[in-house]
């Protein structure tokens, strides 16, 4: 976990130097990014998604098993404000205009809360899960035949769906927003 922290650090950097590179002093980068908080529900996601992979573990080398890695960091209010704080690389490149955190209410508990349709809340995160890392996930089988992988990766889906759907709670999603000026 600890390579991974910072890893993720060095990437936020790196983005946040190429940023700067873009803008003309007095120039403002927006950006919306995925945040931590403690206790997020957000994290619920995550274990729908590993009793799936779990589950289709059968279907899986243990190599494919052990090594599947989504590389999504979502970063504390810490971690955001890092490459700008006092002796950081970019402290003198870009002034914090506005930094926060918020929870928000993720669209398809909203949905639900309208036509309290489990089955569609349940797909609807799925589809989230996938969308972060279906993609991943047929890269990482993509030594197997077409036909294969996407077996898997369906099986992955029909997982998460099933796990979401006898677990139904609202999701809250940590957002971070920072507003940078350059100087």
């Amino acid at each position: 976990m600890e390579a991974n922290r910072k890893q993720a650090a060095k990437d936020w950097e790196i983005n946040l130097t190429h940023r700067a590179a873009e803008l003309k002093s007095g120039g403002y980068l927006v950006a919306t990014v995925p945040t931590y908080t403690p206790g997020a529900s957000y994290l619920r996601l995550l274990s729908w998604a590993y009793a799936s992979w779990k589950s289709i573990s059968n279907k899986l080398t243990e190599e494919e098993f052990r090594t599947f890695f989504i590389g999504i960091w979502h970063r504390s209010r810490e971690e955001l404000l890092a490459p700008m704080a006092e002796g950081s690389a970019l402290h003198k490149t870009f002034e914090v205009v506005e930094a926060r955190l918020d929870d928000i209410t993720s669209p398809p508990w909203l949905m639900y809360q309208q036509d309290k349709d489990a089955g569609k809340l349940a797909l609807n995160y799925a589809n989230y899960c996938m969308a972060i890392g279906g993609g991943l996930l047929q890269d990482h089988l993509r030594r197997r035949p077409p036909a294969e992988i996407e077996s898997i990766v369906k099986a992955f889906h029909a997982g998460v769906i099933a796990a979401a759907a006898a677990d139904v709670q609202e999701i809250k999603m940590p957002i971070g927003l920072l507003v940078l000026k350059k100087l």
